[in-house]
């Protein structure tokens, strides 16, 4: 009988982690990022997503492009694509990558290219936007509307219609 129960046990607490969106934070715990205040510093979550370290890396004085990096959990069991950004700071938001080309030379050298198909999020993967790889290109800047420690929101738009407000905080460096 004491065997029963504690496997009754163990299913019910698998059930409840699984339930939770495979978390190490249960979704009763997470407290939800106010809209009024937001802070890129912690996770946000949407969907089975979640989404870290959100930030805009400041660009040269004047510059009229930036890149937007964050790193992105699929906690779900169906994966999820990006396929539109947008920014009210920007004229144009892009899903890019940068690719290793190879000329007629052998000439290796890097080219940024948009995802045409948008950006997909396998289900319990993590994909990282980051310097030299994925990453989002705010285009048709003023050349000053970004500054340090600035809160920039950006709208994805998913496959499915879903729209989702994510904030990054904008640092210098990478």
């Amino acid at each position: 009988m004491k065997e029963k129960c504690t496997k009754w046990l163990w299913s019910g607490a698998v059930l409840i982690f699984v339930m939770t969106g495979l978390s190490s934070t249960p979704l009763w715990a997470r407290e939800p990022v106010s809209r009024e205040n937001p802070d890129p510093e912690r996770p946000e979550y949407f969907a089975h997503l979640v989404f870290e370290e959100a930030r805009i890396v400041l660009p040269v004085a004047f510059a009229r492009s930036a890149a937007g990096y964050v790193t992105i959990t699929n906690q779900g069991l169906e994966a999820r694509r990006i396929v539109a950004v947008d920014s009210p700071l920007a004229r144009q938001v892009e899903l890019h990558n940068m690719d290793i080309v190879t000329d007629q030379s052998d000439n290796e050298y890097m080219q940024m290219r948009p995802l045409a198909d948008g950006l997909l999020l396998p289900p319990a993967e993590t994909v990282t936007l980051e310097p030299g790889g994925l990453h989002i290109m705010l285009m048709g800047l003023d050349g000053e509307s970004l500054s340090i420690d600035q809160v920039v929101p950006l709208t994805l738009t998913f496959a499915d219609g879903a729209v989702f407000e994510l904030f990054f905080r904008v640092r210098s460096g990478s």
